[in-house]
């Protein structure tokens, strides 16, 4: 499924259906960064969210150009077509990973202490009211919960220097290679 889309909505439908202002409201700028993308290639939302939207459309066309272009370069190790089209794949892949690990749940998903940290951090914050109408809040941790928060942390530390590491590798792969790219 293509991840891009020159229309994107917020919210579920249902949502739309009891404020329909709202609906309108998107639309109106769907349209016109519809109309942005149209006269200058990018949106003002794909600006937003550049580190997911540039490896994105480079994954797209890439697949792209697997399945339709016909040439390639020719040489070991691309000498036949056919590895050619899966060299451009794999680079898509790639970029597609790229794009994914800038997202919050694909870390949440690889980091094993994300499950424990959440549930313990929900658990952890205190909550008094005063008696001038104010409310005071704080958290307080076991010795358990530090444990598991600096496990998360470590971990999360950890997984952000691999995809940082990964994402360089690949765009420094794709700048070694920008030139072999056509069709």
């Amino acid at each position: 499924m293509n991840r891009l889309s020159l229309f994107t909505w917020s919210f579920p439908r249902l949502y739309y259906l009891k404020r329909p202002w709202k609906w309108f409201k998107e639309l109106y700028w769907n349209i016109r960064n519809f109309i942005h993308r149209g006269k200058y290639g990018y949106s003002y939302t794909d600006v937003w969210d550049f580190c997911t939207w540039y490896p994105r459309v480079g994954a797209e066309a890439l697949r792209y150009l697997a399945k339709k272009g016909c040439g390639y370069p020719g040489i070991p190790p691309w000498n036949t077509a056919d590895r050619w089209h899966e060299h451009l794949l794999n680079m898509a892949r790639k970029l597609d990973k790229c794009a994914d690990t800038m997202d919050i749940e694909y870390s949440m998903n690889e980091n094993e202490y994300s499950e424990a940290f959440y549930d313990e951090k929900n658990k952890t914050h205190k909550r008094k009211e005063n008696e001038d109408g104010t409310v005071t809040t704080w958290v307080e941790l076991t010795p358990e919960q530090k444990e598991i928060r600096n496990k998360y942390f470590a971990r999360e530390e950890e997984l952000q220097d691999s995809y940082n590491k990964f994402r360089e590798e690949t765009y420094q792969e794709l700048g070694r290679m920008i030139g072999r790219y056509w069709d």
